[in-house]
């Protein structure tokens, strides 16, 4: 997320959701053409409802923005941003070869076979995973 903000005319600096989302797409795009694994992705995140960057499933404005800016530092994502994002993350994780490298790492046995693949994907399991488990990158950690 560091190297995308961009300052409003108002004087908010801010980060735009859709390139943020794009960045992570391109990230697993570029991992996955060259055969290895996106190791972490660093988001700079808050549960709380805060306005400072724009765009995601609400679809905050620039003129939004004034409403719940709070951040001394740098745009955060709010908890609806985040959590689109970590869906986004959770949705690309579900491959055969990515299940059995997280499966791997777990501190208990896996559920199923590392290269089965479920009829259907629930990405709150993978983020369950993700966020509960030593030594696995906290996706969901908030500032």
């Amino acid at each position: 997320m560091h190297g995308n903000t961009e300052t409003t005319a108002e004087g908010y600096k801010t980060r735009r959701f859709d390139n943020i989302r794009a960045e992570v797409r391109s990230a697993f795009r570029i991992h996955q053409e060259q055969g290895s694994y996106l190791g972490g992705v660093h988001l700079e995140l808050t549960g709380d409802n805060v306005t400072e960057c724009v765009g995601g499933a609400r679809g905050l404005k620039e003129s939004d923005l004034a409403r719940a800016y709070k951040s001394q530092v740098d745009p955060r994502l709010n908890y609806e941003q985040a959590m689109e994002i970590a869906m986004l993350i959770a949705g690309r994780l579900h491959t055969p070869r990515l299940t059995a490298a997280v499966s791997a790492n777990a501190t208990e046995p896996a559920e199923r076979d590392a290269g089965d693949t479920p009829a259907s994907f629930d990405p709150s399991a993978v983020l369950g995973h993700l966020t509960h488990r030593p030594g696995v990158y906290r996706m969901l950690d908030a500032a």
